[in-house]
């Protein structure tokens, strides 16, 4: 586990981290939020990381309100406020 400081999004909605000039994708995370996470996926330009914890978390942070968020896949940005995104969802 290691701590970093997310950057931006990507365009699957992984929150961009860098350690030592190597992209860290982060499952989960917003930017601007100092997370703990886990790669899982290691290649030579860039890893993929699930999101273990947000110990300052993006004042665009919300609680998501479909009940199946984190199951189905469906939506990976429903823990970011609709305005942050230029849109609105229900």
């Amino acid at each position: 586990m290691e701590v970093l400081t997310v950057e931006s999004l990507d365009q699957e909605g992984r929150g961009v981290a860098r350690r030592d000039g190597k992209a860290i994708f982060v499952e989960g995370a917003l930017p601007g939020e100092r997370v703990a996470c886990t790669p899982y996926r290691r290649k030579p330009a860039y890893e993929i990381a699930t999101l273990d914890k947000v110990f300052k978390a993006s004042s665009s942070r919300t609680v998501p309100r479909c009940r199946f968020f984190g199951v189905c896949g469906g939506c990976s940005q429903k823990t970011g406020t609709a305005a942050r995104y230029g849109t609105s969802w229900p």
